[in-house]
C-alpha cells in the first residue's frame, strides 16, 4: 500500500491529521467499507488516550469521502496524556477496521512545552510559511 497518515499539534489545542491513500487501496476500502449514499467509503477519526496500560476511546470524528485534512480540538483534559490517532472504517459484517494508527503522541501539559513536542519536519515548515518574500515559495502546513 502506498499512502501516509500523519499527525501534527500546530497549536496547544489544535491537532491537525492529514492522510493519503493510494487509488488501488482506496478501491479495497471501497469494495469492503459500508458506503454512503454518494459510494464514499464510511470513514472516522478515532482519538484514544493511555489509561494505565490500557487505551481507552477517548474521542471519534465522523469524516467524509475523500476530504483527507482534518482538525481535532485537543480538550483540557488531554493535555499531558499520551494519544494515538486512527484513521478507521467500517467493514459489512466484520465491524470496525484500522486504516491508518498513529504511534502514540505524548501531549504536552502547557503551552510553552509544545515546542519540544513539534517534530523536526514541522518545526521546518513553520520556519518557511514565516518567510514573505515575494521570490521565495510558501509551503502550506
Amino acid at each position: 500500500m502506498n499512502g501516509y497518515f500523519t499527525v501534527h499539534l500546530p497549536s496547544f489545542s489544535l491537532m491537525h491529521v492529514h492522510w493519503a491513500v493510494d487509488n488501488e487501496y482506496w478501491n479495497f476500502i471501497v469494495s469492503n467499507a459500508v458506503t454512503d449514499v454518494y459510494g464514499d467509503p464510511v470513514l472516522f477519526i478515532r482519538v484514544v488516550k493511555l489509561h494505565g496500560n490500557q487505551w481507552i476511546q477517548d474521542q471519534q470524528i465522523d469524516v467524509f469521502g475523500r476530504n483527507n485534512h482534518w482538525i481535532i480540538s485537543v480538550g483540557d483534559h488531554l493535555h499531558g496524556c499520551t494519544v494515538k490517532v486512527m484513521l478507521m472504517t467500517a467493514i459489512e459484517g466484520k465491524g470496525e477496521e484500522i486504516i491508518f494508527e498513529s504511534d502514540a503522541i505524548g501531549l504536552p501539559i502547557s503551552p510553552e512545552n509544545l515546542k519540544d513536542t513539534i517534530p523536526t519536519f514541522t518545526r521546518e515548515i513553520h520556519a518557511l510559511n514565516a518567510i514573505d518574500l515575494a521570490d521565495k515559495k510558501r509551503l502550506s502546513s
